[in-house]
């Protein structure tokens, strides 16, 4: 059975995206000109291709806290390990778009699948439930005794 997203945990990817967006639109307006502009490129494509896994239905939970992390680094004063962090989010990222194909097929034969049980449930009561009553009767009747 395919694995399915949890619903418990969309509010908190939508969350900390919505953070990381906010975070880095007002970062990218308060970053000098010089030195850091590589860094927010780089979260930029991180948060980009976070965003396009996210709308492919792929667990991105993973990929969005270490870019949390990461943003918490480079406010820290920590720029080598926000600056790896990052890289090495875009590079997982990359890797799951071989997945993103996967995880849409699944998304779809599950919503498919549903529809098709759901559209079943008519026909196969249309179809099977005359034949069970008829056994059911025939078995609650069979020891009966015809008297004249």
């Amino acid at each position: 059975m395919p694995r399915r997203i949890q619903v418990t945990r969309l509010p908190l990817v939508a969350a900390v995206l919505a953070v990381i967006a906010i975070a880095q639109l007002t970062a990218s307006a308060q970053a000098p000109p010089g030195g850091s502009g590589g860094f927010w490129a780089h979260v930029r494509e991180a948060y980009g291709l976070i965003l396009e896994l996210h709308r492919n239905h792929v667990d991105t939970t993973e990929l969005t806290m270490r870019l949390d992390r990461a943003l918490v680094l480079w406010d820290e004063g920590n720029r080598t390990a926000a600056i790896e962090q990052v890289q090495s989010v875009i590079a997982e990222a990359e890797a799951l778009r071989s997945v993103e194909g996967q995880a849409r097929l699944r998304v779809a034969l599950y919503k498919y699948g549903v529809a098709a049980v759901f559209l079943s449930i008519a026909p196969l009561t249309y179809v099977l439930l005359p034949r069970v009553y008829i056994t059911a009767w025939y078995r609650a009747r069979r020891r009966w005794v015809v008297e004249r």
